[in-house]
C-alpha cells in the first residue's frame, strides 16, 4: 500500500510552546507508518516578514531555524526528508488605500490579502490602520506568501502530497500555504493551542478561528458525551476558568471581590465586557449584525441612557487590550472619547485595573457582551446575558442574542428580564472542556515551559526576559501561580467543584 504524501510547514517555532507543539504534530506525523512525510523548512527565504518578526531582524529568523533543527534531532527525521525553501524574486506589487480592497488582493490566483490585514491588526493592534503607511510591510507580507506560493508550487511537482499541515493559518505564511491547498483540491490541516495546556487544537480544511469550525467541535464532544458526568464536567469547567485555572487566564492579576468606588446597589448596574476588536474585525464571518465596530454600540447605549440616573454602566475593557492601550489603539482612543463625554451614570474599568471581573458579573443587574465568552459565564453565573453581536455559543440559546438597536435597548429596559436556565450552556463548558487533541510526548508545564522527550523547550529563553515580560508587559501571568507542575496534574483533578461564589 503506498504511503499518503504530507506536507509539514513549520510557523514561528521559537516560542518554547510553539516548540512544543511543533515537536508533538512533528513526531506524530513521522511515526504514523502510513504517512510519507516531508517538512518544508523556511530556512530565511521569505526575509523576515513573518508575524513574530516583526523588525524582521535576522536573528529572529535564525532561531526559528534553529528551533526547527533541535525539533528534527530529537525525532532523529531524516535530513534527507526536508525541503529547504528557496529564495525567488517577488513582483512589483501595488499601493492600497483601502483596507476593504486589499483584503480581497490575490497572488498567483489566490488570495494574500486578508492574511496581510490580519498580521498588520495584530502588530499594530490597531482594527482600522491606514494601509498607505504600512505600505512597506504590506508588500513584505505580500512578498512572504509569493515566496511560499513559489515554493509549494515546485515541491508539488516533485512530491505531489496530498495533506498540508501548519499551524494557525491567518498569518501571511501559513495562509499561503492554507489557500494553495485550497486551490488545488487538498485537505490542510491547522494547529494551535488550546484552552487547557494539556491540549492542542486540530482543525481540518478550515481556519482555527473559524467561528462555524469552534460551533462544529462544541456541538461534536456534546453529541457524544455520557449524559451521566457531562454537566458536572461543564460545571467544572466553568469554575476552574472563574479560579484562573487556564493557560492564558486574563484575571489572575485582578483582585477578588474588587469593586469600581462608584458602585451603587440601589442602581440598576448594567455591565458590558468588550473584545479585542482587531482580533476578528477582518473575518466577515465575525461580523456584527448590530454595528461592524462595537465602540459605536456601547456609545449608542450611553446616548440613550445617559438621563437616566436609575441605571449606571459600566465596561470592562478587555485585559488582553493592555498593549494596545500602551500603543494608544484606536480601540482604546475611542473609548477614551466616550469617557471625555462625561456621562454621568457611566464607568470605564481599564485593561489592566485589578477590578475583579467576575465580582462584576455578581453585582451586574444585566450583562452585554459583543463576543466575549463573559456573555456565557454570566448565565452560568445566574445572569440575565445580553449579545449584542456574535459568539461561538450563540446558537446554544444560552444568550439574549440581539441584531438590531430596536431589540438591543427592548432587553436593557425590561425590567423582568430573567437569566436563562444554567444548563443551556453545558454543551459550551463541556465542548470546551474537552475538545482539542491530549498531548501524548509533549509536557508542558505551563505557557512558557515545557518538556519534550527529556529537552527543554526552553531553547532561547532568558531567565532576565522572562521575568520582565511577566511582571511589566503582563504576557505570562500563569507562572507566578502554577510554577513547575505538571499541568494535567492541575487540570484533571477529580474533587468535587465548590460552585459558591
Amino acid at each position: 500500500m503506498e504511503k499518503k504524501k504530507v506536507l509539514l510547514i513549520g510557523s514561528h517555532s521559537r516560542h518554547p510552546y510553539k516548540v512544543g507543539m511543533l515537536a508533538e504534530v512533528f513526531k506524530n506525523l513521522y511515526d504514523d507508518n502510513n504517512i510519507d512525510l516531508r517538512f518544508l523548512d523556511c530556512d530565511n527565504a521569505v526575509g523576515g516578514y513573518c508575524i513574530l518578526n516583526k523588525a524582521h531582524g535576522k536573528m529572529y529568523c535564525k532561531k526559528c531555524t534553529v528551533a526547527n533543527k533541535y525539533v528534527m534531532d530529537w525525532i532523529n527525521f531524516p535530513k534527507e526528508n526536508v525541503i529547504k525553501m528557496k529564495k525567488f524574486k517577488a513582483p512589483k506589487f501595488p499601493i492600497f488605500t483601502d483596507i476593504d480592497v486589499l483584503k480581497k488582493y490575490e497572488i498567483e490566483g489566490q488570495n494574500a490579502g486578508l492574511a496581510a490585514v490580519t498580521s498588520i491588526m495584530s502588530m499594530t493592534r490597531d482594527f482600522q490602520f491606514d494601509p498607505l503607511k504600512h505600505t512597506k510591510t504590506i508588500h513584505g507580507f505580500f512578498k512572504t506568501q509569493y515566496i511560499m506560493i513559489k515554493n509549494l508550487e515546485k515541491v508539488y511537482e516533485e512530491f505531489p502530497f496530498e495533506e498540508i499541515h501548519t499551524f494557525n493559518g491567518r498569518f501571511a505564511l501559513p495562509y499561503a500555504a492554507v489557500q494553495f491547498a485550497i486551490k488545488k483540491g487538498i485537505d490542510y490541516y491547522l494547529y494551535e493551542g488550546s484552552g487547557k495546556p494539556t491540549k492542542y487544537l486540530k482543525v481540518k480544511n478550515k481556519l482555527v478561528h473559524n467561528m462555524d469550525a469552534i460551533r462544529d467541535q462544541i456541538n461534536s464532544e456534546w453529541a457524544k458525551s455520557d449524559p451521566e458526568n457531562r454537566d458536572e464536567i461543564a460545571r467544572r469547567w466553568f469554575a476552574q476558568r472563574r479560579a484562573g485555572k487556564n493557560a492564558f487566564s486574563f484575571t489572575l492579576d485582578q483582585k477578588s471581590k474588587l469593586l469600581p468606588k462608584d458602585y451603587d446597589e440601589t442602581k440598576e448596574n448594567i455591565v458590558m465586557f468588550n473584545s479585542s476588536i482587531d482580533e476578528y474585525y477582518a473575518f466577515d464571518d465575525f461580523t456584527n449584525p448590530i454595528e461592524k465596530n462595537e465602540n459605536n454600540i456601547v456609545k449608542a447605549i450611553l446616548e440613550r441612557y445617559k438621563d437616566d440616573d436609575t441605571k449606571h454602566f459600566y465596561l470592562r475593557i478587555h485585559p488582553n487590550l493592555t498593549e494596545a492601550k500602551r500603543k494608544k489603539a484606536l480601540q482604546i482612543l475611542q473609548i477614551n472619547e466616550l469617557k471625555k463625554k462625561g456621562y454621568k451614570n457611566f464607568t470605564v474599568i481599564e485593561p489592566d485595573d485589578k477590578i475583579d471581573s467576575y465580582s462584576m458579573i455578581d453585582i451586574a443587574d444585566k450583562v452585554i457582551t459583543f463576543i466575549s465568552t463573559m456573555g456565557v459565564e454570566s448565565t452560568f453565573w445566574g445572569k440575565p446575558s445580553i449579545l449584542a453581536g456574535k459568539s461561538f455559543c450563540d446558537h446554544l440559546g444560552c444568550v439574549y442574542q440581539v441584531k438590531t438597536y430596536d431589540e438591543l435597548f427592548k432587553m436593557i429596559d425590561d425590567k423582568d428580564l430573567k437569566p436563562i436556565e444554567q444548563s443551556k450552556t453545558y454543551p459550551y463548558g463541556y465542548g470546551m472542556a474537552m475538545h482539542g487533541v491530549e498531548y501524548k510526548t509533549y509536557i508542558p508545564y505551563r505557557h512558557n515551559d515545557g518538556e519534550f522527550l527529556g529537552h527543554s523547550v526552553k531553547i532561547f529563553e532568558n531567565p532576565i526576559n522572562e521575568f520582565i515580560k511577566g511582571h511589566v508587559l503582563h504576557r505570562f501571568r500563569v507562572v507566578k501561580t502554577l510554577k513547575k507542575e505538571k499541568m494535567e496534574d492541575i487540570f484533571q483533578s477529580k474533587e468535587p467543584v465548590n460552585f459558591e461564589k
